[in-house]
């Protein structure tokens, strides 16, 4: 299969802002992944959940009413590009199926009597009608014992383990334990590669998009018995977007808008831009910035100008206290608003 260029939109990837390496795992990476397919400080990004994970959870199995979903939202926005992350498209709903990307789950219905992963292939070109595309929700690291892939990955030593052998245990999400992939393993043993490209097999429009939100970056998990380190595994998931990673240029306007995304260093700024991209949807835009109170305020001058000639140091480093919350005690005196 040809690679594909992807952005992986999430937590870190794309941090990394330098070039090729070789880390302890033995594993060469080149960095950086520049230029990015999208830029996602131009593009409306967000997520619905279809099937979520629990049964008692409201879902969205029918993609047409999805599809309106997004007509409305493109009503509202007057038609500016949008990324709609689909999150629970796999079998049995969110957070199902890990380690593997697929199958489509089967409860999904759309116009024609489609089912299924065909109904999810109507939602994805109709959304098109309403300047969307759609991308997907994945986890790179999570592995679950429900899971069919479950023995091949144990049986095959591709999970992290303790020193005493014992699988490196996750949260539990859904009411499931969670255990973590050993992705140096993965990779060496080209059952990432299969991974991928099962599920671009699965759903090739996603192809189009050039965006996969990859979950779950913070945790990076050491496996101390196959002596595979946190530093490791951040290579192997580069190495994975290394192998998504082909679709950049294609996305580019033109050779010129290609080579002034490219970076062969990084200054505060590119890192602040690039936190711009991985985390747009995430919220956490501004408390990143209150802790660069410089880059803060140089930045707001150039982004939003308007905001900026009324931007006040004595009080807009803050955010105002919940009036709900003052209104509820005795002493919000002592409180204060922060200025407001």
């Amino acid at each position: 299969m040809n690679k594909l260029k992807f952005i992986v939109v999430g937590f870190f990837v794309g941090l990394s802002l330098f070039l090729s390496q070789v880390n302890s795992a033995g594993l060469t990476y080149n960095y950086p992944l520049y230029p990015y397919s999208k830029d996602l400080s131009q593009t409306l990004t967000f997520k619905v959940m279809l099937r979520c994970a629990l049964p008692d959870q409201i879902s969205n199995l029918d993609m047409s009413l999805v599809a309106n979903y997004l007509r409305q939202i493109d009503c509202i926005t007057r038609g500016i590009p949008k990324i709609v992350v689909l999150g629970g498209f796999q079998q049995n709903g969110h957070d199902h199926t890990y380690p593997w990307w697929a199958p489509v789950d089967d409860s999904f219905t759309a116009p024609g009597r489609r089912k299924g992963k065909e109904a999810l292939i109507w939602l994805m070109e109709e959304a098109k009608k309403y300047n969307t595309t759609c991308t997907f929700h994945v986890n790179p690291f999570d592995a679950y014992m429900d899971s069919e892939k479950w023995n091949f990955y144990e049986e095959n030593d591709l999970l992290c383990r303790n020193t005493d052998g014992s699988l490196v245990k996750g949260d539990i999400w859904w009411d499931r334990q969670s255990y973590f992939v050993n992705m140096v393993n993965e990779w060496n043993a080209g059952v990432t590669k299969q991974r991928i490209d099962a599920f671009l097999n699965e759903l090739p429009l996603v192809k189009e998009t050039g965006v996969l939100y990859f979950d779950n970056l913070t945790q990076y998990p050491a496996s101390p018995k196959q002596r595979v380190t946190r530093a490791d595994q951040i290579t192997a998931i580069k190495k994975a977007a290394e192998y998504l990673n082909v679709l950049k240029k294609r996305a580019a306007r033109n050779d010129a808008s290609y080579n002034a995304m490219k970076l062969s260093n990084a200054t505060q700024n590119d890192v602040m831009d690039e936190y711009a991209r991985e985390l747009c949807g995430e919220y956490q835009r501004w408390v990143l910035m209150k802790r660069h109170k410089v880059s803060f305020k140089q930045r707001l001058a150039v982004g939003n100008p308007r905001a900026a000639e009324n931007f006040d140091e004595n009080k807009h480093y803050l955010r105002p206290i919940s009036f709900n919350f003052l209104s509820q005690i005795d002493n919000a005196e002592e409180y204060g608003n922060n200025g407001y």
